[in-house]
């Protein structure tokens, strides 16, 4: 499993109750702006759909990337009402990023 850094190691201690293995994803703004990155060009090139799902598609919507004074691309995530941001998103970028690495 490949997870973001938002409560990694509680997830870790969780799933090593039941011998399931956690990597963490792309942690750094340069190397977290490159997946997303990949993603978008997929996206572009017809290569990745998405499913017929509202929530995912909205925040994709609302996902906003900026370039940093470093040159880095900094994602952005607002807050719903739900009080989620992005979580959908960063999920679907993880796992185009571990498929990718296989």
């Amino acid at each position: 499993m490949l997870a973001d850094g938002h409560n990694f190691d509680t997830l870790k201690q969780l799933l090593a109750a039941h011998d399931i293995t956690i990597r963490l994803g792309p942690v750094s703004q340069r190397a977290i702006g490159e997946s997303y990155s990949v993603v978008r060009d997929l996206f572009a090139e017809g290569r990745l759909r998405l499913p017929d799902h509202a929530r995912l598609r909205r925040q994709l919507t609302d996902c906003v990337g900026k370039v940093s004074p470093g040159g880095a691309l900094s994602i952005q995530h607002p807050r719903t009402s739900g009080g989620g941001h992005g979580d959908l998103v960063a999920a679907l970028v993880n796992a185009v990023v571990q498929g990718r690495q296989r």
